[in-house]
């Protein structure tokens, strides 16, 4: 990863100190945030939740949400992204860093971000549907998740051939 990358994703997660639970918390969530109770029932709210109605984008700046995702939220996945790749799509990396969303939303956002990966319009601030870039190099994020299946591939066929001895 270069160093220009490196500050980018810095930049972003610095405003990991501007994140409280409380933006998570939808309007209509009448529990308190800091009892055990009203954490599962706001949990159990997030999972039965249509991700459907979500829209795509809403807010501006700094309070920008890009399918309920904030921009904190939104650079936690990229971190983990090209730390992890998709792990399969089971998402089993990505649910600790994400606790306020659900599978599904995480799911949905993963989608969002494979159709931006293969989106031509590298030049732009923002990508075809309007969404912005927010620093993200797309051949540089690619090519980091081909290493990463790679690697998982090889280390996955030494384990079957140890298996087979």
């Amino acid at each position: 990863m270069a160093a220009a990358d490196e500050d980018d994703i810095h930049d972003l997660s610095s405003e990991d100190e501007d994140y409280s639970y409380e933006d998570d918390v939808s309007d209509n969530d009448t529990t308190l945030p800091g009892s055990i109770s009203g954490r599962r029932g706001q949990y159990s709210k997030r999972k039965s939740r249509n991700v459907d109605l979500i829209p795509l984008m809403e807010g501006e700046g700094r309070s920008l949400r890009v399918l309920g995702f904030n921009q904190a939220q939104r650079a936690v996945f990229l971190q983990t992204l090209n730390r992890y790749g998709f792990q399969n799509y089971d998402w089993k990396e990505y649910l600790p860093r994400l606790k306020v969303k659900s599978v599904e939303e995480i799911q949905r956002y993963a989608q969002l971000v494979m159709a931006h990966l293969v989106d031509e319009t590298d030049d732009a601030e923002h990508f075809s549907d309007g969404v912005p870039r927010e620093g993200l190099r797309t051949d540089e994020t690619l090519l980091r998740i081909a290493n990463i299946t790679l690697i998982e591939e090889k280390v996955l066929g030494k384990h079957l051939q140890n298996n087979d001895s």
